[in-house]
């Protein structure tokens, strides 16, 4: 363990100049791999992903006349989470028009809650379960996006950590050929290379984390501001369960850029 923690440090005291601008740069890979992934399973407001929504079991829709940034949806908006009978509103942008989805505590619609809900000043409709209510809402792209941006992040920290190690090893060439010629083992020398590679995938995972956790923080506040595409930030549920995955997913990325770090001195490349 001695000479565990000794290499590992020695490692870390040699991260300078241009190494340490390459695992700087997987260091910002992996978190937008983390944030990407989050993204995915934040992305919604629950329910399978589809071009096509329709008002759900206990749900309506309410159009108004007022754009995203009227004064008076917040005002429409708090007026309707006051009612006994509704448990749940957020807010939906789509097409330019400002939707309030409206869920209700019984799962079965009642006509007064239409009703009543079409005589507020500021709806020009109520779309209910049988009554119509199909929307676009352009998803599809935004989750090819994100699909995409995991894939080309998870490429480019692995292939950026790649060189950065590399480059780190090539400066701690003669320290590993010390240790050689000291009779200590490949396992020695290789593990604190992965361990410095789970160590930045782990300050991801948690940079990733504590962002998630301040958007929801912040967006919670006024859920008003929030589209319907991220209205699952606005649940707690859904943001601890985007936390609880993202945690592992950094130091499982730091651990296989490490190992490719590690490969580097099991194939002797560095060597003389």
């Amino acid at each position: 363990m001695t000479g565990f923690l000794f290499v590992l440090g020695e490692l870390c005291r040699s991260l300078r100049g241009r190494s340490a601008a390459w695992i700087a740069m997987a260091f910002g890979l992996v978190l937008v791999f983390v944030l990407a992934f989050s993204g995915l399973v934040l992305l919604g407001g629950g329910g399978p992903l589809s071009d096509q929504v329709r008002p759900g079991r206990g749900e309506v829709f309410v159009h108004t006349t007022g754009g995203p940034g009227a004064s008076g949806i917040q005002a429409l908006y708090s007026r309707i989470l006051e009612r006994s009978d509704v448990r749940s509103v957020r807010v939906l942008l789509t097409n330019g028009e400002t939707i309030l989805v409206v869920r209700a505590v019984s799962p079965v619609i009642s006509s007064g809650l239409v009703q009543d809900l079409e005589a507020l000043p500021g709806v020009t409709s109520v779309d209910a379960p049988g009554r119509g209510g199909l929307l676009f809402v352009p998803n599809t792209w935004l989750r090819a996006s994100l699909l995409a941006a995991l894939a080309l992040s998870l490429i480019g920290a692995l292939l950026v950590a790649r060189t950065g190690f590399r480059d780190l090893l090539a400066g701690f060439d003669p320290e590993i050929k010390l240790l050689r010629a000291s009779g200590v083992g490949e396992r020695t020398i290789q593990g604190p290379i992965v361990a410095l590679g789970l160590l930045v995938g782990l300050a991801a995972s948690l940079l990733g984390i504590a962002i998630v956790s301040l958007a929801y923080l912040g967006l919670a506040a006024h859920p008003e501001a929030v589209p319907a595409l991220a209205a699952g930030i606005l649940e707690p549920v859904r943001v601890r369960t985007a936390c609880l995955l993202a945690l592992p997913l950094g130091p499982f990325l730091g651990v296989l850029a490490g190992a490719l770090g590690a490969m580097a001195v099991a194939s002797r490349t560095l060597e003389s």
